[in-house]
């Protein structure tokens, strides 16, 4: 059974009890107006398991704008038993009720810094209740003074006389240094975000993405969900009244991270309020809203925190503001659900991961990416490099089909690199899309993963099939055929390089194009070579391509690529590349030999459909890509006009077993029907009769040249 039936599940059985139990009727409520300083009553909250347990409460004072919005704020002064055993104000009393004479007054939210956790202050609930009818702009709390009491208090050995509301991004200790021992600096109470599912690693990556998106919030490693098969297992039967231990959610599943605090009200249509501060502080919002089992208070110098698991959704926050969150029972979320699969072929060996996240696209690439990363370390049993095979695909209300890619990846250090694409696909979906609005309802990846490494180097690549192949040919890119061997023996990725140094004919720095070798007789100032290898449109070039398997023997490949008969005239070139090196040097729509070489155009796509085309075409890292590249125009502006039509690719792509590395460039001449050979020569061009072009600075032969075709109506 799948996350979101569970839920539905349980919330209809949830919403049916909730409309027969009355112990969730209206409260009486009592204004600031009518607090006074020296009254007493009484709050509740859990400190174990799921029952409620009062503790006393005295009024200290009243401020009219001191709280989270400008608004009210009560000082209140805690005791017996309840708060003894939780050493003071713990993190996840957050929305405590205080009741006087039976009249909900507030809503525990600040604590004392670093003295007797039994001051603290609350929100009161009429601020609270604001959040059901929220008006367009609301007054913030801005760098106050600190504020005098009407009359001093001790607390330990120390009289008070004032108070400060320190800021979430303030220092209290800083601040307690400026004002001395007399004013008391209070800050937002912390309540625990409880994470689980994650590594040390992982743990302290969310922390380090959280610390500024969640200011009143205290991330803690903790237990995850407590259900089993779908089934809840607690302590207790949960009472949703005020009092309870609830929690809103980022995460649930495998991975699960849930803010521990407590229900400060429900009202008889099941509309609640808890915290008494701000979770995501996003305004409209859509969370799972859960009870929550307290396992035990942890004790602490600074601030104790309650230890929670969660136990089953029972409604969704609605509402996040600055004095409270606020939502409905019964009502389902609005959650992404993400299932992993993960093969580890060492052991033979799979396991499975399901999780469901906030539909939010501020939050969606970072907890998508979380427990896949962390599948591949758990699935294993182990970190450090390997070969991964990954496949997803993403499902959403407004996608027409769902986004699927596929791919092999070799992990140098880190196998977490095979899921630099889904990341890349989630982004492109949310927070990188300006397009249009994608709901994300489903994601499903699946990976297999070794220790051994899958990889080739791509060692030679040469014409087979050109009239003048071989060494001293233009446009030929290898060592001679004496070197062949020694130069393969010693190869590493890409060392096109170091062939040219070693091939029999002079060479100098202008051979090198953006840090590209290119074959000798390419000009690197005027973008034209000579005597290049000519084919005819509507020729096969057959390439020949050697690669040599991560320390094994070499093996060739052939690979034909078929001209168009449409293919303009001219000079140009084929890139022969790993497809894992293929995103470094086929970086663009547009390429424009008369300008530098190497010069690439990005064209950027006009709308998430073409993105999510151009994402989806991708060469996959186990591919061997040829591209014969489009010539330009000799205006290299004229693809910004309006008429312009973005030609096709032509391009042959050979899928292997391997990652495939390197890159190479052969360039070429298209010539047309009228070209005459005037070289003299017939049939097959050989090492003897050619000979290499040393004069690196001739002026180019002319070459004709056509309209371009792409524009429409040519």
């Amino acid at each position: 059974m799948n996350f979101r039936s569970i839920l539905l599940t349980g919330l209809s059985v949830m919403f049916f009890l909730f409309i027969t139990v009355p112990a969730l009727a209206d409260v009486p409520t009592m204004t600031v107006s009518e607090i006074q300083p020296g009254m007493h009553g009484i709050g509740k909250t859990v400190i174990q398991g799921t029952e409620i347990r009062e503790f006393d409460v005295e009024v200290i004072n009243v401020f009219r704008s001191m709280g989270f919005n400008g608004g009210p704020l009560i000082l209140i002064r805690i005791s017996g038993d309840v708060v003894d055993a939780s050493g003071g104000i713990a993190g996840g009393y957050s929305g405590s009720p205080i009741y006087i004479d039976g009249k909900l007054i507030g809503a525990v939210s600040w604590g004392a810094y670093y003295t007797e956790g039994d001051v603290c202050g609350a929100t009161p609930i009429h601020e609270m209740l604001r959040a059901w009818t929220y008006p367009d702009e609301e007054p913030v709390r801005i760098g106050q003074a600190p504020e005098c009491l009407d009359a001093p208090i001790e607390l330990g050995e120390r009289t008070v006389e004032s108070i400060y509301l320190a800021d979430y991004g303030d220092d209290p200790a800083q601040l307690q240094d400026i004002y001395g021992d007399e004013t008391l600096i209070m800050k937002p109470c912390a309540t625990p975000l409880i994470v689980s599912g994650l590594s040390q690693r992982g743990f302290d990556s969310l922390n380090e993405f959280a610390k500024d998106k969640l200011p009143y919030m205290e991330l803690v490693q903790g237990p995850g969900s407590s259900m089993e098969d779908g089934v809840p297992t607690m302590l207790g039967p949960v009472n949703l009244e005020g009092g309870a231990s609830i929690g809103a959610q980022l995460a649930t599943g495998d991975l699960d991270l849930t803010a521990v605090g407590t229900l400060t009200w429900v009202g008889d249509d099941g509309r609640f309020l808890a915290f008494g501060h701000p979770f995501l502080s996003d305004g409209e919002t859509n969370l799972p809203f859960i009870t929550t089992e307290i396992l035990f208070t942890m004790p602490a110098m600074d601030r104790s925190y309650k230890m929670g698991q969660p136990l089953e959704v029972v409604g969704t926050v609605t509402q996040d503001r600055l004095s409270c969150i606020a939502g409905q029972l019964g009502m389902v979320p609005d959650l992404v659900d993400f299932h992993m699969q993960v093969v580890d072929r060492d052991i033979d060996r799979t396991r499975n991961f399901d999780y469901s996240v906030i539909n939010k696209e501020d939050w969606l690439p970072m907890l998508g990416m979380m427990l896949p990363m962390e599948g591949l370390v758990f699935g294993s049993d182990r970190s450090g490099p390997g070969t991964v095979k990954v496949g997803f695909s993403i499902y959403g209300e407004g996608l027409e089909n769902p986004i699927t890619r596929e791919n092999l990846v070799w992990g140098d250090y880190d196998t977490s690199m095979a899921l630099g694409e889904f990341m890349q696909a989630l982004s492109m979906l949310t927070t990188g899309n300006s397009y249009r609005e994608i709901k994300l309802t489903r994601v499903e990846i699946n990976v297999e993963i070794t220790s051994a490494r899958q990889t080739m180097d791509i060692t030679r690549a040469r014409f087979n099939n050109a009239p003048n192949m071989g060494p001293g040919a233009q446009g030929y890119t290898g060592p001679s055929n004496d070197e062949a061997d020694k130069v393969e023996k010693d190869s590493s990725i890409n060392n096109a390089a170091l062939w040219l140094q070693q091939a029999p004919y002079p060479y100098d720095q202008s051979t090198y194009m953006n840090g590209m070798p290119m074959a000798p007789g390419y000009d690197a100032t005027m973008g034209m070579a000579s005597n290049l290898v000519k084919y005819h449109p509507g020729d096969t070039i057959e390439l020949l391509v050697t690669l040599r398997p991560y320390r094994q023997d070499t093996i060739q490949k052939v690979i034909d690529m078929v001209i168009p008969d449409d293919f303009p005239v001219g000079q140009t070139s084929i890139e022969i590349m790993g497809g894992s090196s293929s995103g470094m040097y086929g970086m663009g729509y547009y390429y424009d030999p008369s300008m530098d070489i190497g010069s690439y155009y990005y064209m950027p796509p006009e709308n998430l459909d073409e993105s999510i085309k151009a994402f989806e075409e991708m060469d996959p890292y186990n591919s061997i890509v040829i591209e014969l590249l489009r010539l330009g125009s000799t205006d290299p502006y004229y693809y910004l006009q309006d008429n312009y039509k973005e030609p096709e690719p032509v391009k042959t792509v050979m899928m292997m077993d391997d990652v495939i590395y390197g890159y190479y460039s052969l360039p070429i001449e298209i010539v047309g029907e009228d070209y005459v050979d005037e070289s003299g020569m017939d049939g097959e061009y050989t090492d003897e009769t050619m000979t290499p072009n040393t004069d690196m600075g001739q002026e180019p032969e002319p070459r004709p040249r056509s309209r371009n075709p792409y524009r429409d109506g040519d």
